[in-house]
């Protein structure tokens, strides 16, 4: 009988212990990981303070916060008044694709959340530190395309105004921006976005023409 009792008290106790969930809490991944498929990997995104995407909220004061990181505030242009000069945040931000190991990111910061608004500041976002690099980019920001060169110690970006177009190289480890054609060469630029090929990371090659009828030709580059 009283082994009876044994037995089922041990099948009970087994059968509760099996039954019982465990107990081992699960470690959320890093917000920023959502930028590894979709658009947040191949697309131009953009948030907005009220409208956070890939990971990435911009924050009222104009900074954006991810991975329980946070940047410096963008500021985009200032105010002046009765007061003095005010500093205005940025109300949207376009996201580029990121670089494929590093998780670098250039960001286009615009004065308002409309579609008509100047987006001329421009940062490369290194999501290690949250460190934000101010870089030059043309009057009025880049075009949405960017190629990053192989080991991402530098990436390339294209800006176009009143039908001319320039190159701009810019060193991920300082944000320092080498623009194409130099102010020295004196030429207007249009430039062949699928020739844009990287030649390690300090040349590229790339087919220009300088003027509407005139036939492209291909270029070589070598970064100071």
């Amino acid at each position: 009988m009283r082994r009876s009792i044994a037995i089922a008290l041990a099948t009970l106790i087994s059968a509760c212990s099996q039954s019982t969930p465990s107990q081992t809490a699960t470690v959320p991944a890093p917000i920023a990981r959502a930028a590894e498929g979709g658009p947040c990997a191949a697309g131009f995104v953009e948030i907005a303070v009220d409208k956070p995407a890939c990971g990435i909220a911009l924050e009222s004061d104009g900074s954006l916060s991810f991975d329980g990181r946070r940047t410096p505030p963008i500021i985009v242009s200032y105010q002046e008044g009765a007061n003095g000069r005010t500093a205005l945040p940025a109300q949207q931000v376009i996201l580029f694709p990121p670089s494929p190991e590093k998780g670098f990111r250039i960001v286009q910061a615009c004065e308002a959340a409309e579609a008509n608004s100047l987006c001329w500041a421009v940062r490369l976002l290194n999501p290690r530190n949250a460190a934000l690099h101010e870089i030059g980019a043309g009057k009025y920001g880049p075009s949405h395309w960017v190629r990053w060169s192989p080991t991402e110690h530098r990436v390339a970006l294209i800006s176009r105004n009143e039908g001319a177009e320039w190159l701009h190289v810019v060193d991920t480890a300082s944000g320092a921006t080498t623009t194409y054609p130099a102010e020295a060469e004196n030429a207007n630029w249009l430039i062949d976005r699928t020739s844009f090929a990287w030649a390690g990371d300090n040349a590229f090659t790339v087919k220009i023409r300088t003027c509407e009828t005139c036939a492209p030709a291909a270029r070589s580059f070598t970064l100071p």
